[in-house]
């Protein structure tokens, strides 16, 4: 598994990514949401891009996530926002949804519920697993935004990097950039390959890494989570869950921010999540 990364066009901008908060369903083939806060302090609309690696299709889930009370898209979607929203009150700065205002406020700041389009730009292939896809989201007016995309791996990507592992890493951005870069670009020899390239090189020009970043492994149905994780890195670390119940469903790691000033260093971390006991790494 693989975190996202995440570029504001135009470059250079004031705009900044707050926070990210991913979560990880292992049970749903591959199924990852990912929060996105966003902060634009320039006077003109802005333009985000997501990258993640292999092939995977997207959608906009936030309005399932923050604003309606019964999801129309995803039923996961609310339960996972019931979830941070209790996990953020027992310990940590808390979330409250203002769905009058369209908002969320996440400790005193308000974030505007995002409402704009997700195109795919490159990758999201069902035929082959890709170096990987891109997302183009629009447009994000000045001010704070927040959203959410589910993520699912494509078949080709699901089998080559998930399937049938009984243990696996998630990899922070700084790794997954070198990876793309230096492994997954030179070894793909599809007639798209130039494209890949150009569109990482964009990427790369633009990027900007969250200011704080939380990770969790969830089962949204309420099922007793089969796997552990294990943070195999300093800079990333796991919350305690007070509550029995949300500590059987979850698991929930934070980078500490101020260990470090550079993203390159604060987004170098690996997870490894399998099985709680005998665990085997995977390739």
């Amino acid at each position: 598994m693989n975190c996202v990364s995440i570029a504001i066009f135009p470059t250079p901008t004031d705009g900044s990514i707050k926070r990210v908060i991913e979560y990880f369903y292992p049970g749903e083939r591959g199924r990852i949401w990912a929060d996105i806060f966003v902060e634009n302090i320039t006077s003109a609309n802005l333009t985000l891009k997501v990258l993640h690696a292999g092939s995977l299709i997207a959608e906009d889930t936030t309005e399932d996530s923050w604003l309606r009370e019964h999801a129309q898209k995803d039923h996961c979607a609310s339960v996972l926002t019931q979830r941070i929203v209790r996990l953020h009150d027992e310990q940590y700065f808390p979330i409250k949804i203002e769905r009058g205002r369209r908002s969320v406020l996440l400790d005193r700041d308000e974030y505007r519920v995002w409402e704009g389009s997700v195109t795919t730009v490159v990758g999201d292939d069902p035929s082959r697993d890709v170096p990987f896809t891109v997302w183009e989201l629009n447009p994000f007016a000045p001010g704070k935004s927040v959203l959410r995309l589910r993520l699912e791996m494509r078949e080709p990507t699901y089998q080559r990097r998930f399937a049938g592992k009984t243990s696996f890493f998630a990899h922070g951005e700084a790794i997954v950039l070198r990876s793309i870069e230096d492994g997954d670009l030179p070894s793909y020899s599809g007639p798209d390959a130039g494209k890949y390239w150009e569109e990482f090189a964009r990427f790369k020009r633009a990027h900007k890494a969250p200011e704080a970043f939380e990770y969790l492994i969830v089962s949204p149905d309420e099922t007793d989570l089969s796997l552990d994780a294990v943070a195999l890195s300093p800079l990333i670390s796991p919350r305690f869950i007070r509550s029995s119940r949300l500590a059987r469903t979850t698991r929930w790691f934070a980078t500490d921010s101020s260990r470090t000033d550079t993203w390159e260093l604060k987004a170098d971390f690996i997870l490894e999540i399998g099985a709680p006991s005998g665990r085997q790494s995977a390739a």
